[in-house]
């Protein structure tokens, strides 16, 4: 097989892959995405949530078709589309832009950019590829996630729950995210991508195992996301020794300068909180605050039964109860919440609506990072953070 037959049958590989773990992840997450819920909606703009629910269903369904059309046809029309409806639905909801779509809409942008281009396909997807390795293992250096993630892969995996034996392998847990940093920069240089490949490939495998009932057995709306990341890793690396960035061809020289700005440099932005950290790639790095509604016992009556499974008691405190946004999405769409300020307001109007008096409601951020036990309250009047 010559080169050119070559990068072809690997951009069918790459364009079957997107297309059906994309697929999968919405089937998983189909809450997340239709046009009516429980849950509520943060849109980007004010009143976006209020369009027709035909519109939301006629934009699902045409999803749904496009995926299909591109498989099987690979039309540019339907990439373009695609691109522009997940853009839209995302609009409509910004919890929908969890990591794994995100990188899928990125793909598909390239996909778009380089049409029946495999080769250069192959360029943008490296670039997005190290990105992320890069800097899921740069967001996990720090001592959070020690003390949660990797004490939580100790004691579900490892069986170690003795508090003295971890504290004596706690160190260790840098491990991973030096791991992850090695296999980005292993991916980079043409002579060890194997080696990459490798690496890359039991850092997925790992993440299967530890969300599966052999560990957490959660979040498993990262499943398909995984396995297409393995199967990218290998069709984009594997046997090629050309150098990731193409500068060289004036077409797809934007294209690769802009991936280079989004998924290399704009991640460094999140230390300061002017990128989120979703978009950071910053995935079990437990730098991600969590938000909560408090409210009085005397107004629990007010609100939703079905909220009732999301009410927790904080130590050291009474009189009231706190809702679990990140429990309650997690519940109901299957992924996540997305942990931002101006996503947790969005979500807090509809509980200001309740008439629950003022001083009864309020409204919860907590953050461990950089120091631990940080918290922040708002309230309906103000809708401003008081320390």
């Amino acid at each position: 097989m010559n080169i050119f037959k070559l990068y072809v049958e690997r951009g069918k590989i790459i364009t079957a892959v997107i297309c059906t773990c994309f697929l999968a992840g919405l089937i998983m997450s189909f809450d997340l995405w239709i046009p009516k819920r429980f849950f509520p909606f943060a849109p980007l703009l004010s009143g976006l949530d209020q369009l027709p629910d035909f519109v939301g269903w006629t934009m699902l369904a045409t999803i749904l078709i496009c995926l299909v059309s591109i498989i099987f046809f690979h039309t540019r029309v339907s990439v373009g589309l695609l691109v522009s409806l997940i853009v839209g639905m995302v609009a409509v909801d910004q919890i929908r832009l969890q990591p794994w779509v995100y990188i899928y809409c990125w793909s598909f942008v390239c996909l778009y950019v380089t049409y029946r281009d495999s080769k250069s396909l192959i360029h943008c997807l490296q670039i997005i590829l190290i990105g992320v390795y890069f800097w899921s293992g740069t967001h996990k250096i720090n001592s959070n996630f020690l003390d949660v993630t990797f004490n939580s892969i100790a004691q579900n995996l490892f069986s170690i729950t003795d508090d003295a034996t971890f504290r004596s392998i706690r160190s260790l847990g840098y491990i991973i995210p030096l791991i992850e940093i090695l296999c980005a920069a292993l991916l980079f240089c043409r002579r060890t991508r194997k080696i990459g490949i490798v690496i890359a490939t039991l850092i997925h495998v790992s993440v299967l195992i530890y969300v599966s009932p052999m560990g957490i057995n959660k979040n498993h709306i990262v499943i398909p996301w995984n396995i297409a990341m393995v199967i990218l890793v290998v069709t984009c690396f594997y046997e090629n020794d050309e150098s990731v960035v193409d500068l060289r061809s004036a077409r797809y020289r934007i294209m690769n300068v802009l991936l280079m700005l989004i998924f290399w440099l704009a991640p460094f932005f999140n230390f300061f909180s002017l990128w989120d950290s979703y978009l950071s790639f910053s995935l079990y790095s437990d730098k991600v605050s969590f938000y909560y509604i408090a409210v009085e016992d005397s107004e629990l009556s007010n609100i939703d039964y079905r909220l009732i499974p999301y009410l927790v008691q904080f130590p050291n405190t009474e009189g009231g109860k706190f809702i679990d946004i990140d429990q309650w999405s997690t519940a109901e769409l299957h992924v996540p919440f997305y942990p931002e300020d101006r996503v947790f307001k969005k979500i807090s109007k509809r509980f200001c609506g309740l008439g629950i008096p003022f001083g009864k409601l309020a409204f919860l951020k907590v953050s461990h990072y950089p120091v631990r036990n940080q918290y922040s309250t708002f309230n309906c009047q103000t809708n401003q953070h008081d320390h």
